[in-house]
């Protein structure tokens, strides 16, 4: 027989929150990192050694390819769509840091300071701020 306590909900819940905020935010990481690909490795792809085998770099090849202008629109776009997604990620972490406290520090500690450690340390850090809590 199992019962839902108010308790368990409560933390069902601030786990919910919490795989929440992480996937937003690897969302908005990995726009960012999606954006800073394009700026890094297109001009290199248009203009390097093999730009002749690159579709988007000459537009007699294909229908696809950008002349000059519409090159530049698109690097301006990438870096506009960067800087916006920067920004959002800040406001967000403003709002998490002043709205949702203790959602805010749970993904804090979890994501940085024991993201690269063994699961030990991971379980070590959670039962340290839970400790500090109480």
């Amino acid at each position: 027989r199992v019962r839902s306590s108010a308790a368990s909900d409560v933390y069902k819940r601030q786990i919910y929150h919490r795989r929440t905020v992480r996937f937003y935010f690897w969302k908005v990481i990995s726009q960012m990192i999606a954006m800073c690909f394009f700026i890094a490795f297109s001009p290199i792809m248009r203009y390097g050694l093999n730009s002749e085998y690159f579709p988007l770099s000459n537009p007699s090849l294909t229908d696809l390819g950008f002349d000059t202008d519409q090159y530049r629109y698109a690097m301006i776009y990438s870096a506009a769509n960067f800087l916006w997604y920067l920004l959002i990620g800040l406001i967000t972490d403003r709002y998490l840091a002043r709205f949702y406290p203790r959602v805010y520090r749970q993904v804090r500690v979890s994501d940085i300071s024991c993201y690269f450690l063994t699961k030990k340390v991971l379980i070590l850090c959670e039962y340290r701020e839970f400790r500090s809590k109480t």
